[in-house]
């Protein structure tokens, strides 16, 4: 099972989310790895928008669910070393701190 990585920048919705990572089970377009991105976030239910802008961290396949709660958390340190540091500032996180 793939699961698609994204570091959340800014989010005018849930600036309590910036600095994190999203976790999706469909890539969010437009992205492409190590770039960062505007996307209009929709809610589904109250039809409200909004704009989140991410980095795109790469994806993961996972053999099933066990497997994607064991590794997650290993995966996200690893996606995130793959992406220039100036994301991570951009985010609003110290890189020797993410990493330490």
């Amino acid at each position: 099972m793939r699961k698609h990585f994204y570091l959340v920048v800014e989010s005018e919705k849930n600036p309590d989310r910036e600095g994190g990572v999203s976790i999706y089970d469909n890539q969010q377009r437009p992205s492409s790895k190590n770039d960062q991105t505007v996307h209009q976030m929709r809610n589904l239910e109250t039809n409200e928008t909004w704009t989140k802008t991410m980095v795109s961290l790469g994806y993961v396949d996972f053999e099933d669910e066990d497997d994607y709660g064991e590794r997650a958390n290993e995966m996200i340190l690893e996606k995130l070393a793959e992406i220039d540091e100036s994301h991570l500032r951009d985010a609003g996180l110290d890189p020797e701190e993410v990493f330490d």
